[in-house]
């Protein structure tokens, strides 16, 4: 049996690609989970959180912005501070690119809103007031509004007898 060259040599290159492609599905590797090794809880009404890391620290990366933020202080200190509430893993890196620690920042909480509770000066905004509780309390979300503070309701009533009684009542 003979076998013309074009045939021949388009018989090898087709095995040739079978060969590679068999030999990158044999070479290729399954995605694997990336996971933390510790977790760090930051309150939201918690002051910024200063650590310190092992060896020098070049980059910082967070995937998920607005969650918290970082401000370095030294190569090896930085300062962490609650945003908002959520869950975000941090990685640390070196000069030279290498891992220097992977950790989670939980900042604990979830909004809830409660309607009913604005006035015509608080201006154009929605009509509820948006409040972040975890297990120990709630706390005002919107930090840079005026907190609530004490207030008064006085209420009037006529007597049988024609006299008018006022009586106040004082909300902490």
């Amino acid at each position: 049996m003979t076998v013309s060259r074009p045939a021949f040599f388009k018989t090898i290159a087709a095995a040739a690609t079978l060969l590679t492609i068999s030999t990158a599905i044999v070479n290729a590797q399954a995605m694997k989970d990336v996971t933390a090794t510790d977790t760090i809880t930051l309150p939201m009404d918690s002051p910024a959180r200063t650590l310190e890391f092992d060896t020098g620290v070049a980059d910082i990366k967070i995937p998920q912005e607005g969650i918290v933020n970082v401000v370095p202080e030294t190569d090896r200190i930085f300062s962490f501070t609650p945003v908002k509430s959520g869950s975000v893993t941090v990685s640390a890196y070196a000069p030279d690119g290498n891992l220097v620690r992977r950790f989670n920042v939980n900042v604990p909480g979830h909004v809830v809103k409660i309607y009913g509770q604005r006035t015509v000066d608080d201006g154009p905004a929605p009509d509820y007031r948006s409040y972040v509780c975890t297990d120990i309390g709630c706390g005002r979300a919107d930090a840079d509004m005026p907190q609530p503070g004490s207030s008064s309701v006085a209420v009037t009533h006529k007597r049988p007898n024609g006299d008018y009684v006022t009586r106040t009542r004082d909300y902490h």
